[in-house]
């Protein structure tokens, strides 16, 4: 019939974060959009991906990145704080607009 069909296809992240002070290592692991499941809902995980995984900046508490989860070809979106703490511990938090 001479129609045309286009798939978009799209690609999970998996973001390695690996922080170090000096020589020594603090912090290495991937991060996977599951790891969120805590801070989004099941529904939206699941139909979302892991766009992108900016660093913030570091202070007294620790090194701060900010994920987000969106829908592909959606305006829906979750930013996720993610903080490396000084002792190597890992934590999220919903960040507000």
């Amino acid at each position: 019939d001479g129609r045309l069909f286009v798939d978009n296809v799209y690609y999970d992240n998996v973001i390695h974060i690996c922080v170090y002070q000096g020589t020594r290592r603090l912090f290495g692991n991937d991060i996977r959009k599951e790891m969120l499941s805590e801070m989004v809902p099941e529904d939206f995980l699941h139909s979302s991906i892991l766009s992108d995984m900016e660093f913030v900046g570091v202070d007294t508490r620790g090194y701060h990145y900010l994920a987000t989860l969106c829908v592909p070809d959606a305006s829906s979106c979750y930013n996720v704080m993610v903080d490396v703490s000084t002792a190597g511990e890992l934590s999220y938090q919903i960040r507000l607009q």
